[in-house]
């Protein structure tokens, strides 16, 4: 990745790993990172002072476009994720992940940087929660901006939880286990997509290559809830509640119907618009690519994976 890059929502994680990355490999690029948390922006000042940080809201459309002048990658990944708030909330799902998204896509119409990546996830694809409605429905702005505004490429990305992620459930484990002596599991059954902080930033890189208007998807590992717990605080006690407002049981990365606008090649699916001609459909066996069904992700490497993501943290503290 080179040139001028701005990130919305970059003093998050996925903005730490772009960052710290950059560093390490050398990239030719200049990052502005553009949120709302001044703390967070400070601390990331402090590690990298070259990076600029401009305080802004993506719902402030006439702010965002000033900001977003003169970069040549947008990489969309502010959200407001919270799943329980969203559902008794909806009204902030929809300012900042429908609306604000518009208003990234009409800066970027101003602006004309060369490609907007939009980050999106596994919670759009049959959405049961007002979190995976609000990035559905950002999903399909961005097949629309593919359409009318030729200038600039509009691609997505669907991604798993990130381990380390602000709201991942693996430091809400430590807590509990901190503040109640135990851990609260709501289906041990249960299961979820997990990514890397390196498959993060490989996936942001094959996201930025594809052709406008598609959806990258990595091939993402998954585990149970339960095995999960293992992995984060091996000897805790389990005490198992009920599922979350909004919650599923398996997460979905490409659904049944999307298997026939989906093309697999060497990094993982390519989805097509579904208003789009259909392609050959994926090897799937007729099902959809779901948690359940994913390769198994095993407690050793995920482990490792948290010792990664704290080094990143660690950084920035």
């Amino acid at each position: 990745m080179d040139g001028q890059v701005f990130v919305s929502g970059g003093t998050g994680f996925l903005g730490k790993i772009l960052l710290l990355t950059a560093e390490r490999e050398g990239w030719d690029a200049t990052f502005t990172v553009y949120s709302r948390d001044e703390n967070k922006q400070a601390r990331i000042k402090a590690r990298f002072p070259k990076v600029r940080a401009i305080l802004g809201d993506i719902r402030d459309r006439d702010r965002l476009t000033a900001a977003m002048a003169g970069h040549e990658i947008v990489i969309h990944a502010a959200a407001m994720k919270h799943i329980p708030r969203g559902e008794y909330q909806p009204s902030e799902c929809l300012d900042v992940n429908v609306i604000g998204s518009r208003n990234v896509i009409l800066a970027a119409r101003d602006t004309h940087p060369r490609v907007v990546l939009g980050i999106s996830t596994d919670k759009a694809c049959e959405p049961r929660n007002a979190y995976g409605l609000s990035k559905a429905f950002m999903e399909r702005l961005w097949w629309e901006a593919a359409a009318d505004i030729p200038q600039t490429l509009f691609t997505l990305v669907r991604y798993g939880n990130v381990v380390g992620s602000t709201l991942s459930v693996i430091p809400v484990f430590r807590q509990q286990l901190i503040k109640l002596g135990h851990v609260q599991v709501t289906h041990p059954n249960m299961t979820r997509f997990w990514m890397s902080p390196q498959m993060v930033v490989d996936t942001i890189h094959a996201g930025l290559k594809q052709p406008d208007g598609t959806t990258f998807i990595p091939r993402i590992p998954a585990m149970t809830v339960l095995d999960l717990v293992r992995a984060v605080t091996p000897n805790a006690h389990v005490e198992i509640t009920s599922p979350r407002p909004g919650e599923k049981m398996h997460e979905t990365l490409i659904t049944e119907y999307e298997q026939r606008f989906a093309h697999e090649n060497p990094e993982g699916f390519l989805l097509y618009p579904t208003t789009s001609d259909p392609v050959e459909p994926l090897p799937l066996a007729g099902e959809a690519y779901t948690s359940n069904s994913a390769r198994k992700l095993d407690i050793f490497t995920l482990q490792d994976w948290i010792v990664q993501a704290d080094a990143v943290e660690s950084e920035f503290s």
